[in-house]
């Protein structure tokens, strides 16, 4: 089964990395990382230096998530495919393609992962973590992007 999205790593001198190029998600230069995009039925891209995410080509904004916009932290970049592998070597399917960021400034550890599931609900993530106190606080926005939306 072909892969419905792929990435393309952006770099501040404008320069790509495409998945088909590199041998690993890990080849990333993550030191000079200005965008990172992942592309198919609907785009989803992820600001490195800002922590914006536009989905569709449309920012997303949810109140929860607006303050950590700009702040002035490192965003780490997360990326990963869920997938379920058949028994006997029967190849596999991709349940989920997730990006987005995480970062610890303070006492608070924040992460917001974009879930694109082919063929069922689409959705964003945000957790956040006080530190000092391990309470957590996780909500779900359900998006319509997937497969012909966008």
């Amino acid at each position: 089964m072909a892969q419905l999205y792929h990435w393309t790593a952006v770099y501040e001198d404008g320069e790509r990395l495409t998945e088909q190029e590199a041998k690993s998600f890990y080849d990333i230069d993550r030191s000079r990382l200005s965008r990172f995009e992942l592309q198919g039925p609907t785009s989803v891209e992820v600001c490195m230096h800002t922590g914006r995410i536009y989905i569709g080509g449309h920012l997303f904004l949810v109140d929860k998530v607006k303050p950590y916009y700009n702040q002035d932290v490192d965003y780490e970049l997360i990326q990963y495919k869920r997938a379920r592998a058949y028994v006997g070597g029967k190849g596999h399917s991709i349940l989920s393609y997730n990006v987005g960021w995480k970062f610890t400034k303070d006492d608070l550890h924040a992460q917001v992962i974009v879930t694109l599931q082919p063929g069922g609900d689409s959705f964003v993530e945000l957790k956040e973590t006080d530190l000092k106190t391990q309470k957590s606080n996780k909500c779900k926005f359900y998006t319509k992007v997937g497969e012909g939306n966008g």
